[in-house]
């Protein structure tokens, strides 16, 4: 018994590997993103024998914002050039609207006295890496401390942000089955708040304790607050 379960683990482990790895569609453009010229003009033909421009999905949507500086390197003719390029400041300026309004939340919070831990692209983009390139994001994620996390919502339901598929009693009790749960305010605020930082087992207290003790504080903008260690 004790082997077939742990069969079943590895099965499990395996499948999440692989789903989490970039397919081979995104490796091109990956490839075509961050390769030398020669290489990167391979990857970028390949993808464009392979596939539709117009049925490119979200993760796509992404890289090709990071593609558009270098169209001018590897296919300057390219007459999907002006969409891709359109489509990257199209995005940038979605994301800017995006994250001034969800950094609204996250004064909030500060303001009483929650500590806020940024996550995600928020935390790599914006703080750790510092980059000052495209970055496309339809939400801000962050963590609060799990016995903050009721108040954090109530908090934020009385200045207006809520939940699309339910009441403020019903987002709080998302913490028991999930890791988190989205809020939106007006057309551009949208703010994951989390009580771990990943979906699937619940994590231990310990574990979140750790998590916290190790974190490290950081200013973003005139704001103190965390990134994960």
């Amino acid at each position: 018994m004790r082997h077939a379960i742990e069969n079943i683990q590895q099965k499990i482990m395996s499948w999440i590997a692989k789903s989490a790895w970039p397919d081979r569609n995104d490796q091109l453009l990956i490839g075509a993103i961050i390769k030398n010229n020669d290489e990167a003009k391979l990857n970028w033909r390949t993808w464009k024998s392979k596939n539709n421009f117009d049925g490119i999905s979200w993760g796509e949507h992404k890289l090709f914002v990071h593609l558009a500086a270098r169209m001018i390197e590897i296919d300057p003719a390219c007459e999907l050039r002006p969409r891709i390029e359109g489509m990257a400041k199209s995005h940038w300026t979605r994301s800017q609207l995006i994250l001034h309004a969800s950094q609204k939340a996250v004064d909030i919070l500060l303001e009483k006295k929650i500590e806020v831990m940024l996550l995600k692209g928020s935390a790599m983009t914006f703080v750790v890496d510092k980059k000052t390139g495209p970055h496309v994001s339809g939400d801000i994620d962050i963590l609060v401390k799990r016995e903050s996390f009721k108040k954090a919502i109530e908090i934020l339901y009385k200045h207006g942000w809520h939940n699309l598929e339910g009441s403020m009693e019903a987002a709080c009790l998302l913490s028991y089955l999930d890791s988190g749960v989205n809020l939106t305010l007006g057309p551009y605020g949208n703010i994951d708040v989390h009580h771990q930082p990943f979906k699937g087992q619940r994590m231990t207290d310990d574990m979140l304790k750790r998590l916290w003790t190790r974190a490290t504080p950081v200013t973003w903008g005139d704001k103190q607050l965390y990134v994960p260690s």
